[in-house]
């Protein structure tokens, strides 16, 4: 981001971000990262009491840290300006509902005519919560929440690298 830049305003003109910024925005993924792996297993656990279920914590954390480390890993790719960040997110969801498909039944071993719909409504749920972090993501890399670039800059001002 500080070398080659993101694309931001109106006109998608790539721009370089102080490093005060880019290490902010970072920290801020890592929290959010952090927040959907909870939020994820959390859901994915009362989900899978619905199903007639009784689920550990421990075991729906297992599930969504698994599940999750595709999107996660190729977040890696955001790095570079050519590469959509949509299209990294596509892939990570795809390979996602991979892992969710065998991992989910092996680790959570939901009886036999709930597995499918506890699979299919944690990639659902998994699909909505990291595409709402990605929208956001995006968003403010592109630079289309004008309050928040005022509060980072004043925020990282006085930081000196």
């Amino acid at each position: 981001m500080r070398r080659w830049g993101k694309p931001r305003g109106e006109l998608d003109r790539l721009q370089a971000l102080p490093l005060s910024q880019i290490l902010l925005f970072e920290v801020a993924q890592f929290a959010l990262a952090l927040l959907v792996v909870f939020l994820i297993s959390k859901l994915i656990k009362s989900m899978g009491e619905t199903f007639h279920g009784r689920h550990t914590f421990a075991q729906a954390f297992t599930v969504a840290a698994y599940g999750l480390s595709p999107v996660l890993l190729l977040r890696l790719f955001d790095a570079f300006p050519a590469i959509s960040p949509w299209l990294t997110w596509f892939v990570g969801v795809v390979l996602s509902g991979v892992i969710l498909y065998h991992g989910l039944p092996r680790v959570m071993q939901p009886d036999p005519p709930h597995a499918f719909g506890l699979y299919l409504m944690s990639t659902l749920l998994l699909i909505i919560v990291t595409g709402l972090v990605r929208f956001l993501t995006a968003w403010y890399l592109q630079g289309r929440f004008a309050k928040l670039d005022e509060i980072v800059s004043h925020l990282t001002s006085g930081w000196k690298f």
